[in-house]
This record gives structure tokens, C-alpha cells and sequence, in this order.
């Protein structure tokens, strides 16, 4: 796991016997070192990055949401992106549901990232296909999303473009004012949650209808400070 990774998260890591190893850098960094790992014999890397299995997991979303609902989907996916994992799987539910014909029109997905780690967010603003130039990595409480080059990058903004949805960025004050607010309401989640909450909470939906997961406690990581 990457250097400053919560203490929460260690914990359960820990709790179910395993053994963390903290990597002095970012999520790259650690992935980079598990990678190294794997070459050991007898050793898998369980990466949800690359492993081919873990969107058709991530999709199953999509479908109870579709199932929930009687069978629609809302105007607007809203989704966290940092490797993009969760977004690709939607896009590929939401493929199989409309290829067999159990919707009449799909949904846009709104992609969100921490502005302080935007890298898929700039290359859509500059219209580009895939990344551009380097992204700085700076601090960000959305730690879970802080990934400054995204494996599947082409793969996500295709996604998007072709969904006629868009991507998102907000600052680390909107992300904790999103936190306390949901908790105000009763619902705790941890700061990566909280940033599609905070990218629609003013308005920004224009009278269309969204669903906004919610897909991270708080005892991960805890309240974001200012």
C-alpha cells in the first residue's frame, strides 16, 4: 500500500491476517512493487486493474440499480474515477442492458476527480484521447481516486465521450463540506465517496435524474480536515 494510506485501512487489512507492506511513494508506486512481487513463484498480483474478471464484478452494479428501479435507468450516472474500474463496469452493463434491449436510451456517465489529481479530466478538457503531459501528484483526502496515470485512461474517456456524459473536478473544501454534509444527514463515507455528492450538491444536475453512490464508509478514513 502506498505512504499515507489510513491508518483505518491498515487496520483492516490486518484484521483478516495479511500482512501490509508500505510503499514509500504513491499508488503507483505500490502497484509498481507488487507487480515485482508477483514474480515470485507460487505469487499472483489480484490487481482490479488489469484483471480482465473484476468489471464484469463492478457491472452487477448497474444491473441492480436497473433491477431497483423497475427496470430504467436514471439520465445521469454519477461516478468516483481513479483507475476507473467502477465506471468501465457501468459502461459495459450498461452495453448488455441496451444490446438486449432492456433500455430505451442510456444513460450519460459523469465521471468526478479530486482536482488535485485530475489527470483524465484534463486530457478531457483538452479533448484528447488519452493522457496528457504529467499530472502533479498533491495532497487530496480522496485518496482512493489519487491516481496520476491511469492505466485504462483511453478506455475511460472513450467511455465517457460515448455515453455523452462528461468529467468532473472539485476542490478539496467541496469535498469536505460534501462529507459533513451527508453525514449530516445520517450517511458517513469516507472522502472518495464524497466527491460525487460534492460535484452535484449545487445544482449542477439541471433537473435531470442521477444516481450518486455512495460506495465507502467513513471508518476508512475518517473525517477530511481543513
Amino acid at each position: 500500500v502506498p505512504l499515507g494510506t489510513s491508518a483505518k485501512k491498515l487496520e483492516q487489512i490486518e484484521a483478516h491476517g495479511a500482512r501490509p507492506e508500505v510503499v514509500d511513494g504513491d499508488r503507483e508506486a505500490a502497484g509498481a512493487a507488487a507487480r515485482r512481487a508477483a514474480d515470485e513463484p507460487g505469487t499472483f498480483y489480484a490487481s482490479h486493474v488489469y484483471n480482465p474478471y473484476f468489471l464484469h464484478g463492478t457491472k452487477t452494479y448497474v444491473h441492480e440499480l436497473w433491477e431497483d428501479l423497475g427496470g430504467r435507468l436514471p439520465d445521469v450516472l454519477v461516478l468516483p474515477v481513479g483507475n476507473g474500474t467502477l465506471l468501465l463496469g457501468a459502461a459495459l452493463a450498461i452495453a448488455e442492458l441496451y444490446g438486449a434491449g432492456l433500455l430505451d436510451r442510456r444513460p450519460a456517465l459523469w465521471a468526478v476527480q479530486a482536482a488535485a489529481v485530475a489527470p483524465l479530466a484534463h486530457a478531457w478538457q483538452e479533448g484528447a484521447d488519452e493522457l496528457v503531459g504529467d499530472t502533479t501528484l498533491s495532497p487530496t483526502h480522496a485518496e482512493g481516486i489519487a491516481i496520476p496515470r491511469p492505466p485504462r485512461a483511453r478506455q475511460i474517456l472513450r467511455a465517457v465521450r460515448g455515453s455523452g456524459g462528461t468529467f468532473l473536478t472539485v476542490s478539496e473544501d467541496r469535498i469536505r463540506h460534501a462529507q459533513l454534509d451527508l453525514a449530516s444527514q445520517g450517511l458517513y463515507v469516507e472522502s472518495t465517496s464524497a466527491v460525487c455528492w460534492a460535484a452535484v450538491r449545487e445544482g449542477a444536475l439541471g433537473g435531470r435524474s442521477a444516481m450518486v453512490p455512495l460506495c465507502g464508509a467513513g471508518l476508512k478514513s475518517g473525517l477530511a480536515r481543513a
